[in-house]
């Protein structure tokens, strides 16, 4: 048991990126917190859009999706769509598998950027790749789609 905390400590003091990431992902579960709000204290949307936007600059990829929805929303933040694109694609480039599905859905409909039907389906296939069930079953409506498309100018 001594040695795991030693391990620890010597892993944290000689590799600043895991210390970094590890604080990044703390102030994004105090964001939580504040956005979400609980039983004794009413959400603050302000605060944890500058909690997110703190872990986001230190590279907390689910801290950059979450500003994007934010951005999206405008809970806590002016709504800027360009703003939730860019944070959005940061998130997604970072392999957030939600946030790959998110941008293909922005790409889709075009918010904050130009809409693009390729740019949209590689995203989607990224995110279905890595499990989520949302691009997954976004891909299989639109093959359907398509296919009754298909059959139906066959006929």
């Amino acid at each position: 048991m001594k040695l795991i905390r030693i391990i620890v400590v010597a892993t944290m003091l000689f590799c600043p990126t895991i210390k970094s990431n590890a604080q990044a992902y703390w102030i994004y579960l105090q964001a939580e917190d504040l956005y979400k709000g609980n039983d004794s204290v009413a959400p603050n949307y302000e605060r944890a859009v500058s909690l997110y936007e703190k872990a986001a600059e230190m590279g907390c990829p689910m801290a950059e999706e979450k500003l994007s929805i934010c951005y999206d929303t405008g809970k806590g933040v002016a709504m800027s769509k360009r703003k939730a694109f860019l944070w959005c694609k940061k998130a997604a480039k970072h392999g957030v598998a939600s946030s790959q599905c998110l941008l293909g859905y922005y790409y889709a409909v075009g918010i904050g950027c130009r809409p693009s039907v390729s740019k949209s389906y590689k995203w989607y296939y990224k995110a279905a790749n890595r499990g989520d069930q949302d691009a997954i079953e976004t891909l299989q409506s639109a093959s359907l789609y398509i296919r009754r498309i298909y059959v139906w100018s066959e006929q």
